[in-house]
């Protein structure tokens, strides 16, 4: 069978298309190994137990990072969901 340039696009298009694919499964696992990784560490009990520490600034500091962690879950879930098209 002789290669066309015709046939020749098509092949590059579903090398494109494959990659791509293989792409977006990539970050995809990427973005929810990260998700899970916040989620672990917000509820996991060594928080709770450093909110009850006797030095004043554990627990400022403790306040202030579980916030921040709920919204990292949340932009990394909106994310990948965007990835997914979900």
């Amino acid at each position: 069978m002789k290669l066309t340039k015709q046939r020749l696009k098509e092949i590059i298009k579903e090398e494109l298309l494959k990659e791509s694919s293989r792409m977006w499964d990539d970050e995809g696992s990427q973005i929810s190994s990260l998700s899970n990784k916040i989620d672990n560490a917000l509820h996991n009990p060594a928080l709770k137990t450093l909110l009850k520490h006797e030095e004043p600034k554990v627990k400022k500091w403790i306040k202030q990072l579980m916030p921040l962690l709920k919204k990292s879950s949340k932009l990394l879930d909106d994310i990948y969901e965007e990835i997914l098209g979900t």
